[in-house]
């Protein structure tokens, strides 16, 4: 005779992975192209500076630099 757990827990697991997951899955990156819709934010880049003859990485906005008189 086999434990209650041991059927149980692979039987939900299964039903998570093949059933439950994608489905969340498809939900999450459903939000996640809203919001890059919506969002006129720029997302950071990497920009490499070499000064002095040391280079250094570091993540910079994509902001455009605009002149107020």
């Amino acid at each position: 005779m086999v434990c209650v757990p041991c059927v149980t827990i692979p039987i939900l697991l299964i039903i998570w992975r093949f059933l439950i997951q994608p489905l969340l899955i498809k939900w999450w990156k459903f939000k996640n192209k809203e919001k890059e819709v919506t969002n006129n934010e720029q997302p950071a880049h990497l920009v490499k500076e070499c000064k002095n003859g040391v280079c250094t990485l570091s993540w910079k906005k994509n902001e455009d630099d605009k002149k107020t008189d």
